[in-house]
């Protein structure tokens, strides 16, 4: 089979134009391929499923169990009950103590007494005027008697915690009429029982000289008074006795007949 001279040159050339196109489309592909595929910039970066679990990368890691919730193993304690102390009992010696409130039994001050501590007792009194053993008659009536006694302070304790009282005899006919202050001492025996007697003062309305034949001559206006009572006490608070008082002037004055009372009087102590 002959080949023509023709079909030769043809080839060649084609394969001639085909050389020259490769020759100059190779450096662009080079650069193209250089610059899309870059290996460093590939082995750089990580692996797409590095960050899945079960891969060599991040293998499966047992899941930690949640604890378990503590069951108490015994009952829980409930409190036992205790019962409140019984009380003691009051000694006899306890018993006997005066309470907070009142007084004692020598009529001591105490807080909370419904007289403020300050009233021991108060007395009346109906009294035979002028008709003591002491000194003669000569006046007469009945003379109302009033006394008022409180409670001894702390400071008469050294002088065995006497009473401090206060009162007045009121003559009915006109004659010597006093008003009085004093101690007054007492004393309770055989249960029911008390007696006592007082040291004090008096001031009066009566003659001093040159009286009537009526009236007693008493010397001075200040006199000093003393008295005493015998009674029995029916109730806790109240009480009946015989009570003599007297005044005089101890002859400190030029005359001193002195005027003697004796009656009954009615006492409630609080």
């Amino acid at each position: 089979m002959k080949i023509s001279v023709t079909a030769i040159r043809a080839a060649t050339t084609a394969f001639a134009a085909l050389a020259m196109f490769t020759l100059i489309t190779a450096p662009a592909q080079t650069a193209s391929i250089s610059t899309g595929y870059d290996m460093r910039a590939m082995l750089a970066q990580p692996h797409p499923f590095a960050n899945q679990t079960g891969t060599r990368w991040r293998p499966h890691s047992p899941t930690a169990a949640a604890p378990a919730a503590q069951v108490p193993t015994t009952a829980p304690v409930r409190p036992i009950p205790v019962a409140a102390p019984a009380p003691k009992p009051m000694s006899a010696a306890t018993a006997s103590q005066p309470m907070a409130t009142g007084t004692t039994s020598r009529g001591q001050r105490n807080v909370g007494d419904p007289w403020t501590g300050v009233i021991q007792q108060i007395s009346l009194g109906a009294l035979a005027h002028d008709q003591g053993p002491f000194s003669s008659n000569k006046e007469g009536g009945v003379d109302t008697h009033v006394e008022i006694r409180f409670v001894s302070p702390k400071f008469l304790d050294l002088i065995w915690s006497p009473y401090p009282h206060i009162g007045a005899n009121i003559n009915s006919s006109g004659d010597t009429s006093q008003v009085f202050i004093g101690l007054s001492y007492e004393w309770e025996f055989w249960g029911n029982y008390f007696a006592g007697f007082s040291l004090g003062g008096a001031w009066h309305d009566g003659e001093t000289t040159n009286a009537p034949l009526d009236r007693k001559e008493l010397g001075c206006s200040i006199l000093f008074r003393e008295s005493i009572n015998v009674g029995y006490r029916f109730t806790k608070h109240q009480g009946i006795g015989l009570h003599l008082d007297h005044i005089s002037n101890a002859k400190l004055c030029d005359t001193n007949e002195g005027l003697e009372n004796v009656g009954v009087r009615y006492s409630y102590r609080f």
